[in-house]
């Protein structure tokens, strides 16, 4: 047998099926930390990952007699079996730990958060051990290894969305682990391990029967291995629960139990009001909407008029009515109320629309079959932009209040919905009397998310040609008595309002009890009358805690308005989404903080400890490539998540579509590098064609994203996959040239430069947040591309070196010391 090739296919597709068990697991994950602990924290699950593999890598480096050459294959085999249990009892481990978002880091607060990636990291480390020996001991067969790597992680990600149409969270943790274990099998006919094998099918079989009885009974809410702790505390049974990519819900309530109604927007007293039927929709456990229950009489709705996110039934008569994310349908009755003719809800949740509709419709009265209503399942942005006919009404109702956000995963806060450029595609798709809608939350005290709003609004008018914005915009909030925390209203008209429309706000509004905070004719603050009058934000706006520029298409980061010098300043940062996100930016701290130790006592430290100085010595231009390729990876790769975030609509696509398009290309990229025998010349010409195909799609996909922004959802991932593609092919070539490089000069160096690469990789996919966050999407792309030209040269002068032939032998045998003869060779050229 072969110690250094593999003598079938089969290893080759454990490989594909271990990475696509990693990759999915990764990325289910986030899903399961957005429903666990707060959206902040979820796109740690990718840190995490890295992490674990890059431990695992490790391990293989710092014990060699453990991990012999001679027993690579038998490895590959018990690894990946461990692998497949470590995510079964990691994850039960981890559903025992209570987590709760602080509202101070301490040290206590720390150790959780280091304990929670320390244990979800655990099943990562067996995978990567397992993913380094394939990678690192058959150097003849690396592309083909690599590009069977790809493969599988990006297969998995498609392959993840379908199963959570299928099964709940906790059951497709279980189902990955199957993925997992079938790897085995593979792996055990190469090596023959017959006791391996047959301890795998014991394994499958006890996942398969677990798979099935934890989603049988999940339907009933009874599953054993079910989410107990969330968000801090332990939730209860839910009348209805249902997964998906984009979220998971669940619904609670009694629906046969009368309950007063309840209006976040109202000014006066509702408790007078007859009781209602009403559920709760949670999405994600963050983001609550209301299931109304269908009343005979309808006055029992009445309520609804009096909520200030209704207001602009008021000031105009309205015939048809186009509401951004229906959600309970709460929106859509209230439509009804004011006899709107026709009303168009486009929801992007499918599973929120099938609860409404169908699961409960009984409930709601299926306001599906109402004549005058029409739910689309799509993403608003786009499905606005396509539109032919115009709306007198487009209704933004504090739809993503957290929802989108708690869904943000690892894209942290931004929103498609809030940018300059989707406002004013909004203003283009009204009537010449229509009206935009936008209700946010408001705090007296530190008004800093409703007043971003304003200039997001002034700013879109201008773009449309309006002379004066002040004369179209109207500003209502409503605040409870003896509150600090209300909700506003920001009404941007097509056309200036009338005088008779503007008494009749005002008559409205002192009958309901609202404040009006902007109209044409005044102000009810200082800091409005500066946003209304259209004076720069600089002249004003130097002394306030926060940013309040209008968010761009290119940094959507619409809750990320707090200025540095005032990020430690709690009082600054109000409450809402703005505070929340505050919270988010702590967590990023920590989560970096976390990271960086971890990484260097499990990584970076017994690395240098271990680590041989002259080949330490010599290798430097060879860390510095993979420090390099790890990093501009990462920046190139999260910076189009979050880019295609804002093109496709959610996270979900984005992702998706990401992960699958540039590891399935750079599969095929490393593939194509399987023949290359002088990586030297070859080499720096496919470094060369990485940078410009690079710099070509950093200059251009923006202006070709903007073009296609109106078209289906279908089509612009087909758009997005296209154009990844592209640079995707070429990203996945530096990995394979640079460890065919390594393994000539010392095969010994090989788990260093993996390790160099995942360090560097764990760290960066929170530096990529951080870069988009200060200072844009595309100053965090650039970074990436900058990276690679450190790259290139760093390549060039490994190539350069004086006695490094990089001539690959294949086949190499091993000496009695367990060294390959490519390494002595390497080490002595005049041998």
């Amino acid at each position: 047998m072969s110690l250094d090739t593999f003598t079938r296919r089969g290893p080759f597709l454990g490989v594909f099926l271990l990475a696509m068990a990693t990759l999915m697991h990764e990325v289910l994950l986030t899903r399961i930390f957005s429903v666990t602990m707060w959206y902040h924290y979820a796109f740690a699950a990718i840190s995490v990952a890295m992490f674990g593999m890059t431990v695992g890598a490790n391990c293989v480096y710092l014990f060699p007699n453990h991990f012999a050459p001679e027993r690579s294959k038998r490895h590959l085999t018990h690894y990946s079996l461990w692998f497949s249990v470590m995510i079964v009892l990691s994850f039960a481990l981890y559903l025992r730990i209570p987590f709760a978002d602080p509202a101070e880091f301490s040290a206590w607060v720390f150790g959780r958060i280091a304990l929670t990636y320390a244990v979800v990291s655990i099943p990562f480390v067996f995978s990567g051990i397992a993913i380094c020996l394939a990678l690192t001991r058959f150097p003849s067969q690396v592309s083909r290894i690599y590009a069977s790597d790809l493969a599988g992680a990006a297969l998995g990600c498609p392959a993840l969305v379908y199963l959570l149409e299928v099964l709940d969270g906790p059951s497709a943790v279980v189902f990955i682990a199957l993925v997992a274990a079938s790897s085995t099998f593979f792996f055990a006919g190469e090596s023959g391990s017959v006791g391996v094998r047959r301890a795998a099918y014991v394994v499958a079989l006890g996942f398969i029967g677990l798979v099935v009885a934890n989603a049988w009974l999940a339907r009933e809410g009874e599953a054993f291995l079910r989410l107990r702790w969330v968000k801090g505390g332990m939730e209860g049974k839910p009348l209805y629960e249902k997964w998906n990519s984009f979220s998971r819900i669940h619904v609670q309530g009694n629906p046969d139990e009368p309950v007063p109604p309840e209006s976040w927007g109202s000014a006066l007293g509702i408790g007078t009001r007859p009781p209602i039927r009403r559920l709760s929709l949670w999405l994600d456990s963050t983001a609550q909407t209301h299931l109304i229950g269908h009343e005979s009489d309808e006055r029992r709705l009445e309520f609804l008029k009096e909520d200030v996110t209704a207001f602009a039934y008021h000031v105009r008569t309205i015939t048809d009515v186009l509401v951004v994310g229906t959600g309970g349908g709460r929106d859509v009755l209230t439509a009804l109320q004011f006899d709107a003719a026709r009303i168009t809800g486009v929801e992007i949740n499918r599973n929120v629309l099938h609860a409404v509709n169908v699961r409960f419709g009984d409930f709601t009265g299926h306001l599906d079959r109402n004549p005058r209503v029409q739910f689309i399942n799509d993403e608003a942005r786009s499905y606005i932009t396509r539109q032919k006919g115009r709306f007198g009404l487009i209704q933004i109702p504090m739809i993503d209040t957290w929802a989108a956000t708690a869904a943000g995963a690892f894209v942290l806060s931004e929103n498609a919905l809030y940018t300059v450029e989707a406002c004013t595609a909004f203003l283009e798709k009204l009537k010449p009397n229509g009206m935009l809608s936008i209700t946010r939350w408001h705090v007296q005290s530190s008004p800093w998310e409703i007043s971003r709003t304003i200039t997001l609004v002034l700013e879109a008018l201008k773009r449309v040609g309006a002379k004066d914005p002040r004369d179209h915009l109207l500003v209502i909030s409503a605040f409870p008595p003896l509150s600090d925390v209300g909700v506003a209203t920001v009404l941007a008209s097509r056309s200036p309002f009338a005088l008779s429309e503007l008494y009749r706000a005002e008559g409205v509004a002192a009958r309901m009890r609202f404040r009006v905070d902007i109209s044409p004719r005044s102000a009810s603050t200082p800091l409005f009358e500066s946003l209304a009058s259209g004076r720069p934000l600089a002249e004003f706006s130097e002394d306030l805690p926060v940013t309040l520029a209008p968010p761009t298409d290119d940094s959507p980061f619409f809750f990320n308005m707090l200025k540095f010098s005032h990020v430690l300043d709690r009082e600054a940062w109000g409450a809402g989404p703005v505070a929340f996100n505050q919270k988010a930016v702590f967590a990023l701290g920590a989560l970096l903080l976390t990271a960086t130790i971890l990484t260097l006592a499990f990584i970076l430290l017994p690395l240098w400890l271990r680590a041989e100085r002259p080949a330490f010595r010599t290798g430097l231009p060879l860390f510095l490539l993979f420090a390099a390729i790890g990093i501009g990876f990462m920046l190139v790769e999260i910076s189009q998540l979050q880019r295609l975030t804002v093109f496709l609509g959610h996270p979900t696509y984005s992702l998706t579509v990401v992960l699958f398009a540039i590891l399935l290309s750079s599969g095929l990229g490393s593939f194509l590098t399987r023949g290359i025998v002088n990586p030297a010349f070859v080499g720096v010409v496919l470094f060369l064609l990485l940078l410009g195909s690079l710099t070509v799609y950093g200059c251009y996909t923006p202006r070709l994203v903007e073009e296609m922004r109106g078209e289906s959802t279908g089509i612009r991932i087909l758009v997005a996959a296209a154009i990844l593609s592209g640079i995707g092919i070429f990203l996945g070539m530096p990995f394979p040239l640079g460890m065919k490089a390594a393994l000539v000069r010392s095969p010994k160096l090989a788990p260093w430069l993996w390790g160099i690469n995942g360090a560097t990789s764990v760290l960066a996919s929170i530096l990529a947040v951080v870069i988009a966050l200060l200072w844009g999407i595309s100053v965090s792309f650039w970074a990436g591309l900058g990276c690679y030209v450190v790259a290139t040269l760093a390549f060039i002068w490994s190539c350069l070196q004086e006695g490094y032939s990089t001539v690959p032998k294949p086949n190499y045998p091993f000496t009695s010391e367990g060294e390959s003869v490519m390494e002595v060779t390497a080490d002595h050229p005049e041998d």
